[in-house]
């Protein structure tokens, strides 16, 4: 939920603090849930925004807040149970439907070429789920960075043969 997007000398604060409260009420249900199932050794990927720590428009101030708040309860679960890894994953712009009740793909700049699906951070979200990836647990990540790191390094990686 986006939430309202009215500037904070305009918006009614009412509003403003539900859209807040009701983002943050999931994430702390979903975390709740989690801990009472969870193995010792178990991971928990927070799907947030870059929204989080970047300032993109006036209109998406209690969006912004709440994903601040959401990471910041995940970062305190991860606190608490310092056998969990839990990582924080900026997916990259997905053109979903909230992302487009934001204005979509267009709105950021990017020429939607067809790269804007789920298919990268979700094959991201597979392999921060294994071992390989416990060097960065509580990493605050943005998928399409790692993307092209990834591909930067292409040539030091060895690939066993089958």
């Amino acid at each position: 939920m986006i939430g309202p997007q009215d500037p904070v000398n305009e918006v009614d604060g009412d509003i403003f603090l539900e859209a807040i409260q009701q983002n943050l009420k999931g994430s702390l249900w979903v975390a709740q849930a989690f801990l009472r199932y969870a193995s010792t050794d178990a991971v928990a990927i927070d799907i947030n925004s870059s929204a989080a720590h970047l300032n993109f428009a006036p209109k998406f101030a209690s969006y912004s807040i709440a994903k601040l708040a959401i990471f910041r309860l995940w970062d305190s679960l991860a606190f608490a149970n310092s056998e969990i890894s839990v990582f924080h994953l900026q997916p990259g712009i997905v053109d979903t439907a909230l992302n487009k009740e934001g204005g979509g793909v267009d709105a950021f700049g990017f020429e939607d070429d067809g790269k804007w699906n789920v298919s990268l951070p979700a094959s991201f979200n597979v392999w921060l789920a294994s071992p390989e990836a416990r060097f960065l647990k509580g990493k605050f990540l943005w998928a399409q960075a790692w993307e092209k790191y990834a591909i930067s390094r292409i040539d030091t990686v060895s690939i066993p043969e089958s």
